[in-house]
C-alpha cells in the first residue's frame, strides 16, 4: 500500500530526475498476521527496528540506507535503485524522499542518512521515522554552469583584494552556487573541487543568475542533506508505542559543533535533537541531549538539552514569527529509536532549578527617547516568579554605560515557566551617529534565590 500524499513539494517529474517508487513489507515473525494487534504492537516495532539496525549498519558517510518501507524517492539523473532493506543511495544523487506513515509496524517508512558536513571529519547520523517529506537544498543544487571568457586568478572572497587562490583561462567551464549582493562576483566551484570567486563581467552564467543565493565570503557551503527542508505528519501512529513522525539527527560526541540550514533556519548543534514540521504552523527543535544553536531571522536561542524551540513556519518553509523556548514534554520522546543512534542518548529529565537564559530578539535602541523593551528567552521549570533582572556593562565602541538592576522584570509572553522577560532599555549617541552592538552581561533571579548564569544580551543605539 503507497500513502496517497497530497502535498508533495519535490515530485514534480523534472526531466532531469527520475522517479523510483519502492515499497517493501517485510513478514513479521508472527505467522499469519498481517496487521498487528496492540498485544504484539511493541514487539513488532522492535523487529522492525531491529533489521533497520542489521541492515544500515554499514551506510558511510554521504549515503542513505533504506531501512524500512513504503520509501519514495526522486534521484538525479542516472541515480542508484532504493527499492529494498538495506540499499544504499549517494545523499548527492537524492533529490527528495517521501515515507509513508505507519499503518501498522510491517507498513512504517525508516530511513537512516549519515550526513557529511562540507567542514569537519565526523558525519551526523539522521534517521527518518514514518510520515516525512525531505528535498535536499545542498548548495550544488542551485549552481549553473559559467564560461570563462578571459583569464582571471580566482580569489578567496568577492573582492580583488582577498587573496589569490587559484587562476582560470578563457574557456573554462566551472559551476557557480552563489553570488554576492551586487551580483558583481560569482562564487563558483573549480574542477579540482575548490570553491573560489570570480568577477562576473569575465565570465557567462549559463543561465538565470537571479537564481543564484546571495552569498558573502564567509557563507557556509552545504554538502548535501547539510541542508534541507522537510515535512513532517501530524497524525498518531497507528501502534502507541511506536515514535512520532519527525527526523531524529545526532553529531558525533567529541567533534566540533556541526552546521544545518533546514526550512530557512540555522542550526549549529553538538547534540541530539528531534525535529518535526508543519508548513503553516511551527517548526520544533527538541535538544535530547547537548546544545543547539538555533538562529532564525534576527533571533538566535541557545538551547540546552531538556529545551523544545517552535519556530512559526510559512507555508513556503520558511521561518515566519517570533521563536518560543520552553521544556519539551518527556512523552513526545520516550519511544524514539535511540539505538538506531551510533552513540547513547541521556535522557534525564531537565531538572535544573536555576533559571535560564538562552537567547534574545535582536533589539534597536532610538537615541534619547525613553526605555524600549528588548525581549529576552528564559527558560525556569521550577516556574518560581523572576523578581529580579540585573544588567553589567561589558563592551560599546565608545561611550559611558552603567548597569541596571529592575525589580520583578515583566513577562512579554509566556508564563513564569518559560517565554521573553522584558529588559527595559535606553541610550545616548552624544555626538555619534550609532553606536552598537552595546553588549550586557544580564542575570536573572527567581522568588527562591536561584541566579541564573550570565547571558549576553545587546542592543545598537541609533538616531531617531
Amino acid at each position: 500500500m503507497i500513502v496517497d500524499w497530497d502535498y508533495g513539494f519535490c515530485f514534480q517529474g523534472e526531466q532531469a530526475m527520475k522517479r523510483v517508487l519502492a515499497v517493501l513489507l517485510i513478514i513479521l515473525l508472527v505467522p499469519g498476521v498481517s496487521i498487528a494487534q496492540d498485544d504484539d504492537c511493541p514487539v513488532q516495532v522492535q523487529s522492525v527496528l531491529a533489521n533497520v539496525a542489521r541492515d544500515c549498519a554499514g551506510t558511510e558517510p554521504g549515503q542513505a540506507c533504506f531501512g524500512h518501507g513504503p520509501i519514495e524517492v526522486t534521484t538525479r539523473e542516472g541515480g542508484g535503485a532504493f527499492e529494498a532493506a538495506g540499499d544504499i543511495l549517494a545523499l548527492d544523487e537524492a533529490c527528495c524522499m517521501r515515507l509513508g506513515a505507519m499503518q501498522a509496524p510491517d507498513e512504517w517508512g525508516v530511513a537512516v542518512m549519515e550526513i557529511a558536513p562540507d567542514v569537519g571529519e565526523h558525519s551526523l547520523t539522521a534517521v527518518l521515522l514514518g510520515e516525512v517529506e525531505i528535498q535536499n537544498a545542498a548548495s550544488f543544487f542551485s549552481e549553473l554552469e559559467v564560461r570563462v571568457e578571459s583569464d582571471t586568478p580566482v580569489y578567496a572572497g568577492p573582492g580583488s583584494h582577498y587573496d589569490t587562490v587559484a587562476g582560470v583561462v578563457a574557456g573554462d567551464v566551472l559551476h557557480a552556487n552563489a553570488c554576492n549582493c551586487t551580483q558583481n562576483w560569482l562564487r563558483v566551484r573549480l574542477p579540482s573541487g575548490e570553491i573560489g570567486w570570480i568577477p562576473a563581467r569575465r565570465a557567462t552564467v549559463l543561465g538565470e543568475v537571479d537564481s543564484l543565493p546571495v552569498a558573502a565570503e564567509d557563507s557556509p557551503i552545504y554538502a548535501a542533506m547539510q541542508a534541507f527542508t522537510f515535512r513532517s505528519g501530524t497524525a498518531e501512529p497507528a501502534c502507541a508505542s511506536a515514535p512520532e513522525s519527525g527526523i531524529l539527527i545526532q553529531s558525533p560526541a567529541g567533534a566540533e559543533a556541526a552546521r544545518l540550514w533546514i526550512n530557512g533556519v540555522d542550526i549549529v548543534a553538538r547534540a541530539t535533537l528531534f525535529l518535526q514540521a508543519m508548513p503553516e504552523s511551527e517548526f520544533s527543535i527538541e535538544v535530547l541531549d547537548g546544545e543547539a544553536m538555533i538562529t532564525a531571522d534576527d533571533e538566535t536561542i541557545t538551547a540546552p538539552a531538556g529545551v523544545r524551540v517552535a519556530i512559526p513556519l510559512s507555508s513556503g518553509y520558511a521561518p515566519s514569527g517570533h521563536m518560543h523556548v520552553e521544556p519539551y514534554a518527556a512523552p513526545d520522546i520516550e519511544n524514539l529509536p535511540f539505538t538506531l543512534l551510533p552513540q547513547a542518548v541521556d535522557t534525564v529529565p531537565f531538572d535544573n532549578p536555576d533559571p535560564l537564559l538562552v537567547g534574545q530578539k535582536a533589539c534597536t535602541v532610538v537615541s534619547d527617547r525613553g526605555e524600549t523593551i528588548c525581549a529576552l528567552h528564559f527558560v525556569n521549570l521550577d516556574g518560581d516568579a523572576i523578581v529580579r533582572l540585573e544588567t553589567e556593562f561589558v563592551y560599546a565602541a565608545q561611550g559611558t554605560w552603567e548597569g541596571s538592576s529592575h525589580e520583578n522584570p515583566a513577562i512579554i509572553e509566556g508564563d513564569t515557566v518559560s517565554g521573553d522577560l522584558a529588559w527595559p532599555v535606553s541610550c545616548s549617541l552624544g555626538g555619534a551617529n550609532f553606536i552598537g552592538p552595546v553588549i550586557w552581561s544580564v542575570t536573572i533571579t527567581d522568588e527562591s534565590g536561584h541566579v541564573s548564569e550570565p547571558f549576553e544580551a545587546s542592543f545598537n543605539c541609533v538616531d531617531g
